[in-house]
C-alpha cells in the first residue's frame, strides 16, 4: 500500500473516526490486511466494514507506524468527520505554509494551488490583509474626449488604444488603483448584456458603451461609481424576464445609482420575426408598471414569448432613436 496517497489515508482516517467505512478499490488493500490482524469486522451492510471500540487504539498505533502525521490529521478532522477527504487533506497540508511578506492581492486560483488542494478547487479563505481577485478585464467603448487621471496627476485619453483595437480594456487590479475619469465626460451611459451586440453597437461620439456581461456586473459598476451619478445611466439586454430583472437589479455603491432598462421601440419590427417562445408565463409582478407599459414588452407577455437584444443594433432605426434619446441629455 501507498501511504504517501490521500485517498488511502483518507479512507484510514474515516474508518478511525467513523468507525465504519465500504470496501473500495482505495480502500480494500487496507480492509484485507486489517481484517487479517483482528482490527475490522464486516458490518450488517454489503461491502461494509467496521472498526470495534476495542480495536480503535490498536489501529490508531498501526496507522501511526505507516503515516507519522496522523496526529494533526486527526485533530483536525475528528470534530467533523464527515467532511474527511483526499482534497481535504491535502487543503489541510497546505494551509501551513506562510504566504511571502508583502502580498496584498493573489489570483483566486494561485491561492487555491498555495493553500488549497489544487488551482481549481475553489479554496476561499485567504489570509487577512489579502484580496482574491478573479482577474477579469472591463471590456468598454469610451466616449470622445473621457481621459484617465493618474495618481501622480498624468493625464491619458480612454480611447488611445481603441483607435486602433476598437475598444479599451481595463483590467480587474486597475479598478483598485487611485485614478479618476476626467475629460469630457459622457453624455449617456449604456451598458449591454451580450457580446455581439455590445461589439456591433453603432456608437455616437457622446456615449460611454460598457459591457456588463449576464449577472456578471461588478467590474462595470465598479466603473461607473467613478463618474459623477448625475449621468443617466441605461441597461440595454434581452427583453425576457432574466434580462430585465439583471437591468432592475445593478446597481452602484451609492444609494439610488441604478440603470434604467432600455427596451428600443425600433425592434419591434423584429417582434413577428425573431421572438421566442416563453417556457414559464412572465413574472408580471416582479416589475414596475412604467416598465410593463412599454408597447413592445406588453405584446411580448401578451404572446408569451421574449426577444435576443442583438438583432436590434443592425435596424437603420436602432441609431436614429439612440441619437433621438441622446438629445435629451445633451
Amino acid at each position: 500500500m501507498n501511504w504517501d496517497s490521500d485517498e488511502l489515508r483518507a479512507a484510514a482516517l474515516r474508518l478511525l473516526l467513523l468507525g465504519t467505512i465500504r470496501s473500495t478499490r482505495v480502500a480494500e488493500p487496507l480492509l484485507v490486511e486489517a481484517e487479517e490482524l483482528g482490527l475490522v469486522v464486516p458490518a450488517r451492510r454489503l461491502n461494509e466494514f467496521r472498526l470495534p471500540p476495542h480495536c480503535k487504539e490498536k489501529f490508531r498505533r498501526y496507522l501511526k507506524v505507516r503515516w507519522p502525521e496522523l496526529d494533526d490529521s486527526e485533530s483536525a478532522f475528528c470534530s467533523c468527520p464527515d467532511t474527511i477527504s483526499a482534497t481535504a487533506l491535502r487543503t489541510m497540508r497546505r494551509m501551513s505554509l506562510d504566504l511571502p511578506v508583502g502580498i496584498e492581492r493573489l489570483n483566486r486560483k494561485t491561492w487555491s494551488a498555495w493553500a488549497g488542494a489544487h488551482s481549481k478547487s475553489g479554496y476561499r479563505t485567504p489570509p487577512e490583509g489579502v484580496l482574491l481577485t478573479t482577474d477579469e478585464a472591463l471590456r468598454l467603448r469610451a466616449n470622445a474626449g473621457l481621459e484617465f487621471s493618474g495618481e501622480g496627476g498624468e493625464r491619458f485619453a480612454a480611447n488611445a488604444c481603441q483607435a486602433l483595437f476598437g475598444e479599451t480594456i481595463v483590467p480587474e487590479r486597475g479598478l483598485a488603483r487611485s485614478w479618476r475619469l476626467c475629460g469630457e465626460l459622457p453624455k449617456l451611459i449604456l451598458t449591454v448584456e451580450n457580446i455581439g451586440a455590445y461589439v456591433d453597437f453603432s456608437m455616437p461620439s457622446w456615449l460611454l458603451l460598457i459591457h456588463a456581461p449576464g449577472r456578471n456586473t461588478l467590474l462595470a459598476t465598479r466603473f461607473i461609481d467613478r463618474l459623477p451619478s448625475n449621468i443617466p445611466w441605461l441597461h440595454f439586454g434581452d427583453v425576457d424576464p432574466a434580462g430585465l430583472d439583471i437591468g432592475l437589479s445593478i446597481h452602484g455603491q451609492e444609494p439610488g445609482r441604478r440603470p434604467t432598462p432600455w427596451i428600443p421601440r425600433a425592434a419591434s419590427v423584429l417582434l413577428a420575426t425573431h421572438s421566442l417562445p416563453l417556457d414559464l408565463p412572465w413574472p408580471t409582478r416582479r416589475f414596475p408598471p412604467d416598465l410593463l407599459n412599454n408597447p413592445m414588452l406588453k405584446w411580448l407577455i401578451d404572446h408569451q414569448r421574449w426577444l435576443e437584444h442583438e438583432a436590434a443594433v443592425l435596424l437603420p432605426g436602432f441609431r436614429d432613436e439612440l441619437d433621438q434619446l441622446g438629445e435629451s441629455f445633451i
